[in-house]
């Protein structure tokens, strides 16, 4: 009988094993809920360049002594792209699980490759690689073609186009762009941040500025600046020159209704200058103290001189 007794207890002690689990193996096993790491690409959701989706891998140690985790990197051809956001706990005991937070900041877009590596004493992966290839793209593309307002067929090149205004309500870390129109007068950028208005200049000074929503910019037209100056001068010895006189822009046959005038006074020397996006019919010129009769002169441009008699 008690032999049969001693034989019991040493059954129930096999049995306790110490403590551990008969199931699993006695060296730390390292088991991942995934192996690869997609930051939300693999529901087809897109991931935006300068956005920062994160993703997390679970570790759970399938074996009975504690899995010790000694490190985690990244690396791989993109891994700037990547950075551990959160680390696992060092020592995970049996069955337990820890978890590793990994986020995605793309500054380009593509498809960026990297892998996390977590480095312990498991017995089954003591270098355990978890894949991460997401893909990137831009969020919004402006694209247009600027071109003379006058000949529409005529691409205009080298004029600068920027993003210059925000959206209502813009992030603080709202950023504008500006670029150079190609030898067709096309232009395109991608970007992160939507534009409210576009603005168009022509560092030559040919053409006049232009602004265009961001939305409606695929044809925009630039008009060219119409330069009117010279000098208005006594008629009786056609050099003495007439200070304070009004000279006027005259619409021009088949002008449009949006067509505007202008007037400039002549400065101390009787020169006067203007530019315009609006051509001119002619030159329409006044004394206001009557002492010269008013001069209408059909011709116009940067050196016309204008007689006036008393």
């Amino acid at each position: 009988m008690r032999t049969l007794c001693t034989l019991l207890a040493v059954v129930a002690l096999t049995a306790l094993g110490c403590g551990g689990d008969g199931d699993l193996p006695d060296k730390p096993q390292i088991q991942p809920d995934r192996v690869e790491l997609n930051f939300g690409a693999d529901f087809s959701n897109a991931v935006y360049v300068d956005s920062a989706p994160g993703d997390t891998v679970m570790l759970q140690n399938k074996g009975n002594e504690d899995l010790l985790i000694s490190k985690v990197e990244i690396t791989g051809p993109d891994a700037q792209f990547f950075t551990v956001a959160g680390q696992p706990a060092g020592n995970v005991e049996s069955t337990k699980t820890t978890f590793v937070a990994v986020v995605y900041r793309p500054t380009a877009a593509g498809k960026h490759k990297a892998s996390l590596v977590i480095t312990s004493n498991a017995e089954n992966s003591p270098t355990l690689t978890i894949n991460m290839g997401p893909s990137a793209v831009w969020r919004f593309t402006s694209t247009g073609t600027v071109t003379d307002t006058a000949t529409p067929a005529k691409a205009l090149s080298g004029i600068k186009v920027s993003c210059v205004k925000p959206p209502e309500g813009a992030e603080a870390s709202w950023a504008g762009w500006n670029l150079t129109t190609g030898a067709d007068g096309k232009f395109s950028q991608q970007h992160s941040w939507t534009c409210q208005e576009l603005l168009f200049e022509d560092p030559a000074g040919t053409y006049a500025n232009a602004t265009a929503m961001a939305n409606t910019a695929a044809a925009v037209r630039l008009s060219a600046i119409h330069k009117v100056g010279g000098k208005v001068v006594d008629a009786a010895d056609h050099t003495t020159p007439l200070p304070n006189i009004k000279v006027s822009c005259l619409k021009p046959a088949g002008a449009p209704v949006s067509w505007v005038g202008w007037n400039v006074t002549t400065v101390a020397d009787g020169t006067f200058s203007k530019s315009s996006v609006w051509p001119c019919g002619g030159l329409y010129a006044e004394d206001a103290t009557n002492t010269y009769r008013a001069k209408t002169v059909d011709s116009w441009g940067e050196n016309v001189t204008i007689e006036m008699a008393k």
